[in-house]
This record gives C-alpha cells, sequence and structure tokens, in this order.
C-alpha cells in the first residue's frame, strides 16, 4: 500500500481540473469556509486555542489534490488579511500553502486513516513550530528560541486534537464527497 496516491503527484491533471468553472466556484467556497471559520477559534489559555481553518486547508487538498490545497490556502491567507484588517506578512501565507500542499498530498484519493491523520497533524506542528516561529520572531523582534519554548508545548498539545479533528472531520467530508458523486452519476 502506498501513502501517497500516484493521482496526487499528478500536478498538471490537478491544474487543468482546478481552472473548470466548478472547481473555481468549489475554490472559492473552501475560500469562504476557511474565512468565516476563522472567526469561530476556541481559546483556552493565552497561549492555546483550537482554530479549525486547517481543516479547510486539509478538505481542499483531499478534494483537489496539493495543487488545490496550495491555491485554496494561498486565496485563504491573503483574503482574510483583507477582510480582518491585520498586517500582512507573506511568510505566513508560505507556511499557509506548504500546508495546503502537504495535506493534498497526503489526503487525495486517499483513505482518511489515523496514521494519515497522524501525517497531517505533523506536518502542521512542524510547520507551525519552524517556519510560523520565525516569522513571528521576525515580525516582533523576540528571539526564536523563547518562541519556541512555548509554542512548542502549545504545538505538542494541538497534534493530539488536530490529529482527532482530521480523523473525524475529514472522514465526515470524504462521506459527503462520495455522496455527492453518486448522485450526480445517478441524475447525468
Amino acid at each position: 500500500m502506498r501513502f501517497i496516491h500516484e493521482d496526487a503527484l499528478d500536478f498538471k491533471a490537478q491544474a487543468a481540473q482546478l481552472v473548470r468553472p466548478q472547481n473555481i466556484a468549489i475554490a472559492g467556497l473552501f475560500t469562504a469556509l476557511y474565512i468565516v471559520l476563522s472567526y469561530f477559534n476556541i481559546r483556552i489559555s493565552s497561549v492555546l486555542e483550537i482554530r479549525w481553518p486547517f481543516l479547510i486547508l486539509a478538505a481542499s487538498g483531499m478534494f483537489g489534490g496539493p495543487v488545490m490545497g496550495l491555491v485554496v490556502a494561498i486565496l485563504s491567507d491573503i483574503t482574510s488579511t483583507i477582510l480582518t484588517g491585520q498586517a500582512f506578512f507573506p511568510g505566513f501565507t508560505i507556511s499557509y500553502s506548504l500546508m495546503g500542499f502537504a495535506y493534498g498530498l497526503i489526503f487525495f484519493r486517499s483513505r482518511i486513516t489515523i496514521p494519515r491523520a497522524l501525517a497531517g497533524s505533523t506536518v502542521e506542528v512542524l510547520i507551525s513550530m519552524t517556519l510560523n516561529t520565525l516569522w513571528l520572531s521576525m515580525m516582533y523582534g523576540t528571539p526564536f528560541m523563547a518562541l519556541l519554548i512555548t509554542r512548542a508545548l502549545k504545538c505538542s498539545v494541538m497534534f493530539f486534537v488536530n490529529t482527532a479533528l482530521l480523523y473525524m472531520i475529514l472522514g465526515m467530508f470524504r462521506q459527503v464527497i462520495q455522496a455527492l458523486h453518486l448522485s450526480m452519476q445517478v441524475t447525468r
């Protein structure tokens, strides 16, 4: 059994699919969902909060592959930055685009399993601990190691929460997509 589906590496075919009108609309819906969900983060402490938008990046990668995951991540980050009035920092766009791309590699045309959910959560934690910590250090002038220590605790806790969320939510999303594909075939 291969961990990455061979279609996940066919970037040319994914790009050709992405420009189809229905997939442009779906990418727009994923972007809108990302923005809406970013308003519903659950703050547990001053450093720890449950964030939902990463699930949209994973779902877009699962639906359209690494190319759609990357595009939705870029659009989502830029659009949400504009709408919320936050300062734009391109480093975070790079981080999110890498996440969307990696989620596409892991989840595209694949069953949602615990090892895949663990891999998806590992990607999120590694990018959050390394790149996002670097971007925050650059933005605020805080020493990288000082930020890394506090963020490592947060990321280690969120690793398990994110793994469970990826497994449950993407599993349900996979069922919805399969039902939609079946209903579309019946109506043709």
